[in-house]
């Protein structure tokens, strides 16, 4: 069951790459790289925002991003650890998701997020 659930995951994955904008071909590297799609998206979303992620804010596509990916299909979740899920979910939230209609969380959260990303940096 567990691998059914791996390649459908893997697929989903794939799907998300075209419309990650600026961020495309850096995803598909990560992807091939990696091997594991899991793998891919515990790094993405255990990491500081991405480019890619940044343009899915910008253009209210959050719905396509990794963590929507995972957090929205609880078919996934056995393939990760509940701090894995909660960090995508908190990231979605963090960026209003789950309260904002899609074509109110652009470019003001996008750089909410690079202003925290930098901050982050400059510590």
């Amino acid at each position: 069951m567990t691998d059914d659930v791996e390649k459908r995951f893997e697929r989903a994955m794939f799907e998300l790459g075209p419309e990650l904008g600026k961020g495309f071909g850096r995803y598909l590297e990560m992807l091939r790289r990696d091997g594991d799609a899991v793998k891919t998206a515990e790094r993405l979303i255990n990491s500081e925002p991405t480019s890619g992620f940044i343009w899915l804010v910008e253009h209210g596509k959050l719905d396509w991003s990794v963590e929507a990916l995972v957090v929205n299909n609880p078919e996934y979740h056995q393939l990760f650890e509940d701090k894995v899920i909660n960090r995508a979910r908190r990231r979605l939230s963090d960026c209003g998701y789950f309260d904002v209609p899609p074509s109110k969380y652009g470019q003001a959260t996008a750089d909410a997020i690079n202003r925290a990303v930098s901050a982050k940096k400059a510590c």
